[in-house]
């Protein structure tokens, strides 16, 4: 692994050199992503503004090279693998789409037996976070067939509504993991549900407390889908939903919709604002980032 810190200068050349290669990845902090044979390239752009490269596989220190004769190859041992600590029959929750500033928020919840962990296995699923957007959209056609889930999208419209009602970001998560966990759980009774945490359980709870009905026996687990099937599952069908999302924008918009709120966001913005119009980019983009507030003004234009 090589990792170079670059200016726009070279984050213009590596985006031009690897056109070819260019893939979708919905990683926080990624916004460019790079992969074939022999090279893989993530570009991460800070708060500040500032950039990363991190060159991976055969070709990582040579291309790196191009780019910075004096880089350097950092060898990082292989840590053990984690296994899932649980295996039995569970139900687990994962979420998507949540800081991206274009796209809504999926909520998934699966269910899933324990004669099933050989499959999710078998097919990589207990490496989740490792596959590829290609793969997500290979294997997820089968996964959806054969488990039993519950899923909520929530479109930024609604998303913007539910702000203006007072909640914020985690509390809407938590309303739509409650909705998912519960109704599976209440259909399956496995006494095994797991949540992939994002705020801390006694926090959790309280964002429910005026929910009619609460699912109070939760296990929180911060990287849940490392530690339990049901979550990674729930993450790949998230993340495939995500992916077909993409798609329908871009059927109705014929433009490629970035993830994420870097400043490829901002200049999407632009592009998109002269396309469709102010209004419209409020109306299917989540209202609370900086990226979008400068828009909501009357007097701006």
């Amino acid at each position: 692994m090589v990792v170079l810190k670059i200016d726009e200068n070279i984050l213009n050349k590596i985006n031009k050199d690897f056109a070819y290669c260019k893939k979708i990845i919905n990683e926080d902090y990624v916004i460019s992503y790079f992969d074939d044979e022999n090279i893989q390239i993530k570009i991460y752009q800070n708060n500040k503004g500032e950039y990363k490269a991190v060159f991976n596989k055969k070709d990582s220190l040579k291309i790196a090279k191009k780019y910075d004769k004096n880089a350097l190859e950092i060898i990082i041992k292989d840590k053990p693998k984690k296994y899932w600590i649980n295996t039995n029959t569970q139900i687990g929750s994962d979420e998507v789409g949540v800081g991206d500033v274009l796209y809504p928020l999926i909520v998934v919840a699966s269910y899933i037996k324990k004669e099933d962990i050989d499959y999710l296995k078998k097919i990589g699923i207990d490496d989740s976070k490792k596959l590829s957007d290609d793969k997500i959209r290979n294997i997820a056609p089968l996964l959806i067939k054969k488990f039993k889930f519950c899923k909520y999208t929530i479109e930024n419209e609604k998303f913007n509504k539910l702000l203006k009602e007072g909640y914020n970001n985690n509390s809407i998560k938590a309303k739509y993991h409650n909705y998912a966990l519960y109704l599976l759980e209440n259909k399956y009774h496995t006494n095994n549900c797991y949540i992939d945490q994002f705020v801390s359980k006694e926090r959790y709870f309280k964002y429910l407390e005026n929910e009619k009905v609460v699912l109070n026996d939760i296990n929180f687990k911060t990287q849940g889908e490392s530690y339990y099937p049901s979550i990674a599952l729930s993450s790949v069908i998230a993340r495939y939903y995500l992916l077909l999302y993409k798609d329908k924008l871009f059927k109705k918009y014929h433009l490629d919709f970035p993830f994420g709120a870097s400043k490829k966001v901002d200049n999407f913005i632009k592009e998109f604002i002269l396309k469709y119009g102010k209004d419209e980019l409020i109306k299917i983009s989540k209202n609370n980032f900086s990226n979008i507030k400068i828009y909501l003004s009357d007097d701006n234009t």
